[in-house]
């Protein structure tokens, strides 16, 4: 299955095996759109794909300089990162054109773990990560190469400039803890984006937990921004922490550290924005080894008084912790706890202030919606570890496409609005796993006017090529739609106030948030507003055997002929199941099921006593319905209004039938 709720249109175009290739596996994948070529780096190099068929078309051997580990491709020329043999060597980044001609090669700093252009194509930037050696005899410094692709001329910037300033930004909570390490050689460059007027980089240092800015227009590092902590005793911040009790998302006494891999710049209007995977990652050179169960460590117990029942595995003693953070007094014992990785996605200002974090909806998303995707055995140590993402144009929407290393899936987000990003869908594919590089292609670039998905999945050792088909009118202002043709459509309504009317085919309309009025035409349509929080939502399904569902708000679902499946979600519902033998369902929040004439042989799953109504349109007595309430073979109460027109209550006995239940209106 290529994706779950399939909002986007995802279709697999091809999958491609790495695994016995030149690259040996897939890591990162770039994309050329004049040749339509893609490009998939492992450690011995790149492999060079058809767009159309995925066949690899030959390979770029690097093996002979070292250990490929990133690829970026623009304006016909491929750049390939390299580590030395010995990564504390210095790398090199090496140029070639699209058909594998070699160019020139560039010498930059030790470990270089990623590679990207300008917007211009006239540089490339490197992440040089300079990780020490496992026996720590050798610790490169980290910096940022940039290098002239016309001659292969190199600037490194360094962070020489804020070594005076590290206690003032320790204190802001910069991680520098490496053994032995210097300020320069403990921070570790591991992911870059470009603004598109190409005068900024923003550069991730993971395990120190902050971003480096650098100025291109002189070549230097302006500023690190440390990232700050999530607190995850606040709600909506919950985690779970065993990988012994099932799903099990709570909150707990504990801060994570946000340490995030990959990071993009995109724009809204005027003002750019940074989006970052929060993966985490623990430092693991030789006897260095800086994580412990908390169920081992030394507890405050001051700070602790329940310190016994935490550091139970029924508590949170398995969880994995750092050691090397949160021993404010220097006695000995952790006055705070500090996990690794933030669970979560966050878009930052480029000040590095917040303005949206998911905070636990990717583990909530994953336990409600896709239970059979959770990784029971990450749950104490980082969860689904998000880790890779793309930014691309669906439409009108800006989407993000990010990366769950352990899920071995892909959600995808709208983040139009930075300050309110709603999911949209998940993907996952049979036979691929964890996902890291991702690279996207717009409508406009793509041979097949789509837009189109490529995914290098590392553990795996395939690359996988998705095209998105375009929904109608998906984005955030308010839509009016009308669909004409009798085929099944797609269509997502985006954030504002939309009115969509399907056609005479099986339609998919999703509205998203804002007030919408949806209606569903002729055929057995998909109507959802599953995401949308608000309130004064209509939707209609109209003929065929629709499915409506619901948001958070107070909605308004009616079914329409045919035999129609209802949800109403978390707010005050009113559900009408229409002609035809409905299934209503209205979950949380104080429900009205409307009955009318014709309204067939109706099943209510979750009738709450004291709370949901049952409304009838129809000339009856309240006691006559109370007196017909039998009992069917499964124990549930069989309520007979006229006919051929009845209501079951799952749950409710016959017994517990009373007059409350029931209004006339």
């Amino acid at each position: 299955m290529a994706s779950y709720g399939n909002q986007l249109g995802f279709t697999t175009v091809w999958t491609t095996d790495n695994s016995a290739s030149t690259a040996g596996t897939a890591e990162i994948v770039a994309i050329d759109p004049a040749s339509g070529r893609l490009f998939s780096v492992g450690g011995g190099g790149v492999d060079v794909m058809a767009g159309d068929t995925g066949a690899i078309l030959f390979g770029i051997d690097t093996s002979a300089f070292g250990n490929a580990t990133s690829v970026a491709v623009k304006n016909g020329v491929v750049a390939i990162a390299v580590a030395a043999a010995d990564k504390t060597d210095p790398g090199t980044v090496r140029f070639y054109d699209t058909n594998g001609n070699f160019l020139r090669s560039a010498t930059v700093g030790a470990n270089p773990d990623m590679v990207t252009f300008t917007p211009d194509g006239t540089r490339v930037l490197i992440a040089n990560e300079g990780e020490p050696s496992d026996n720590f005899v050798a610790d490169p410094i980290g910096s940022i190469a940039i290098v002239t692709v016309a001659t292969g001329a190199v600037t490194i910037a360094g962070f020489e400039a804020f070594e005076s300033q590290q206690a003032a930004l320790k204190a802001e909570g910069l991680r520098i803890y490496g053994q032995n390490a210097s300020f320069m050689q403990d921070l570790e460059p591991e992911y870059i984006a470009v603004s598109s007027d190409g005068t900024r980089a923003y550069v991730t240092l993971q395990e120190n937990n902050a971003i480096a800015v650098v100025d291109l227009t002189t070549n230097s590092v302006v500023d690190i921004l440390p990232l700050g902590f999530k607190d995850h005793s606040v709600a909506g911040n919950g985690i779970d922490a065993s990988d012994r009790d099932g799903i099990n998302i709570v909150n707990v006494p504990v801060y994570g550290m946000y340490q995030p891999d990959a990071i993009a710049a995109y724009d809204v209007g005027s003002t750019t924005y940074l989006v970052m995977a929060n993966e985490g990652d623990a430092r693991e050179w030789g006897d260095f080894v800086e994580e412990t169960r908390i169920k081992d460590m030394v507890l405050d117990p001051t700070a602790f008084p329940n310190a016994a029942a935490l550091q139970t595995d029924e508590g949170i003693g398995r969880l994995n912790a750092t050691n090397k953070l949160g021993d404010t007094d220097s006695d000995g014992d952790f006055d705070e706890i500090y996990v690794l990785g933030g669970r979560s996605f966050t878009i930052r200002d480029t000040a590095g202030n917040i303005v949206f974090d998911s905070g636990d909806q990717i583990e909530q998303i994953i336990a409600e919606r896709f239970p059979e995707l959770w990784v029971e055995d990450r749950s104490d140590s980082k969860g689904p570890e998000p880790e890779g993402l793309v930014v691309g144009q669906v439409g009108n929407a800006t989407m993000l496409f990010l990366a769950l290393e352990r899920t071995d899936a892909i959600m995808v987000w709208n983040i139009t609005d930075p300050n309110a990003p709603s999911f949209v869908d998940m993907i996952r594919v049979a036979g691929t796993d964890a996902p890291e590089g991702l690279a996207f292609i717009s409508a406009s670039d793509s041979a097949t006017g789509n837009p189109m998905l490529a995914i290098a999945y590392e553990d795996s050792g395939n690359t996988v090529y998705y095209e998105i088909k375009d929904p109608t009118n998906l984005g955030n202002g308010g839509v009016t739609f009308t669909v004409t043709n009798a085929g099944g459509e797609l269509v997502n309504g985006g954030s504002g106030n939309d009115v969509i009317t399907g056609g005479g085919g099986n339609d998919t309309i999703f509205g998203g948030a804002g007030a919408d009025t949806i209606e569903g035409g002729e055929g057995a349509d998909r109507l959802d507003i599953a995401d949308n929080t608000g309130n004064g939502n209509a939707l209609q399904g109209n003929r065929g055997a629709d499915t409506v569902a619901g948001g958070a708000g107070n909605d308004e679902l009616r079914g329409g002929k045919g035999f129609d499946q209802l949800t109403g979600g978390a707010g005050n519902d009113t559900l009408f199941g229409g002609q035809g033998g409905d299934t209503l369902t209205g979950g949380n929040g104080a429900d009205a099921f409307v009955i009318d004439a014709q309204s067939g042989a109706d099943v209510i799953t979750d009738f709450t006593a004291g709370s949901d109504v049952i409304q009838l349109t129809v000339t009856v007595a309240i006691a006559d319905l109370v007196a017909s309430a039998t009992d069917n073979a499964d124990g549930n109460a069989i309520i007979t209004v006229s006919a051929g027109n009845t209501i079951t209550l799952q749950g409710i006995a016959a017994a517990d039938v009373t007059a409350e239940f029931f209004a006339l209106v």
